[in-house]
This record gives C-alpha cells, sequence and structure tokens, in this order.
C-alpha cells in the first residue's frame, strides 16, 4: 500500500479491523496509547480497510476521520467466481481465517453447534487457520463434547480456497 498509493508517506498506519485502535475500558496504559497515536498522524498516512471500520473509529474516538483513504483488502475475487456448483457435504460449516479473540463468532459458534447436534441435525464445523485462540476453542469443544465434530485443519492456502468454500 505504502509503495502504491502512499508513496510520500514516511509512516503509514492500516486499520484492518472495526476497533483496532479504540481504547478499551481498562487501565492500562498501552490501551490509550495506541488510540492517541492514532490521531497524531496525518490522514494521509491511514488507510482503513472500509468504510464501516473507518466510521467505527470515528465513532468511538471522535475524530473525523474521512480524509483517510479506504483501500479494501487485496483478495482477487475473479477466482471464486468459477467456484463449481454441485453436491455440498450437507451440514458442513466452514470458517476461514485467523483463531483469535476478536473474532467472537469462533467462540460464539460452538454452543450453537452443541444445540443443534442436540436437536438431531448432522452438523459438523471445520476451522481453516491457527491463532493464539486456538487452545480456547479447543477446551471449548471439549467442553460442548464436540470432539468428532469439529475439526482445526490449520492455515490453508490461498490457492485452496475455493475448495474449502466449495466443500460448505
Amino acid at each position: 500500500l505504502q509503495k502504491f498509493v502512499f508513496p510520500a508517506a514516511r509512516v503509514l498506519v492500516f486499520v484492518a479491523h472495526p476497533r483496532e485502535f479504540c481504547p478499551r475500558k481498562s487501565r492500562r496504559l498501552r490501551d490509550g496509547l495506541a488510540a492517541d497515536l492514532l490521531l497524531q498522524l496525518p490522514p494521509r498516512n491511514i488507510a482503513f480497510m472500509n468504510d464501516a471500520c473507518r466510521q467505527e473509529h470515528f465513532e468511538r474516538l471522535g475524530s473525523n476521520l474521512n480524509q483517510c483513504v479506504v483501500a479494501p483488502l487485496p483478495v482477487d475475487v475473479s477466482r471464486f467466481t468459477s467456484i463449481p456448483i454441485g453436491p455440498k457435504v450437507p451440514g458442513r460449516v466452514v470458517s476461514v481465517g485467523r483463531l483469535t479473540r476478536f473474532k467472537s463468532y469462533q467462540r460464539n459458534v460452538l454452543p450453537v453447534i452443541a444445540k443443534l447436534r442436540w436437536q438431531g441435525m448432522p452438523i459438523e464445523l471445520h476451522f481453516h487457520g491457527d491463532g493464539a485462540e486456538e487452545r480456547n476453542l479447543r477446551g471449548l469443544v471439549c467442553r460442548y463434547d464436540l470432539e468428532k465434530h469439529v475439526y482445526f485443519h490449520g492455515p490453508v492456502p490461498y490457492s485452496a480456497l475455493p475448495e474449502v468454500f466449495h466443500s460448505a
């Protein structure tokens, strides 16, 4: 991004999550420092992944960020337009991405899977990715007795994403 969009910027901050630089309710000094540092940068040195991310920071930080650039993540969507339509694996749910506490759906989906299984639905969940939250997720899988229905596959190569998505 810096090379092609912001060639004059010495420092470039790319904000990819809605609350990346928003202070948490905490007494830790570092929680407020990140927001303070962000607001010290000129808007031309800040890029947001999307408008919603920029808006969330505006609402939480109270600073006008409209001059900041929106630069979507570079995903080649043309690779996914030719995914063959065919039989799917009934009841298969896939999750692709870093396993991180920020993505609360990764934790929240587990009791839903457990309840659906308890109601007789043949459903399974496949996590594709790795990260710091994996250990906690595995603990929740055991807590909900889902060891035979939730699978951790590790990182998936970008080239294999169409096949992963097609399997769901």
